[in-house]
């Protein structure tokens, strides 16, 4: 039989994650404003294929944390067949 949740460590958990979420996005959205800050042409030079390349990175890393939040903990990753069946 599985033992009951301790509702203080549940609540230590969400205010810990809590914390360490506003840290970390508010250190990642300054990181971001100083990548912005390279778009100054006086002072920069750059190619459109390097922002590409630099903007293509960075949607790359957020879908990849979108998907860590949605991905189902309980999913190790379990093989399963496809409905449809190809004999040909």
């Amino acid at each position: 039989m599985p033992r009951p949740r301790d509702p203080r460590r549940t609540t230590m958990k969400k205010d810990k994650f809590k914390e360490l979420a506003e840290k970390r996005v508010n250190a990642a959205l300054e990181k971001l404003r100083l990548i912005g800050n390279l778009s100054d042409k006086k002072s920069y030079e750059y190619t459109s294929g390097e922002v590409q390349e630099i903007i293509r990175c960075l949607h790359e890393e957020v879908n990849h944390i979108k998907k860590r939040f949605e991905e189902n903990p309980d999913d190790k990753g379990s093989f399963k067949l496809s409905s449809r069946v190809n004999l040909g």
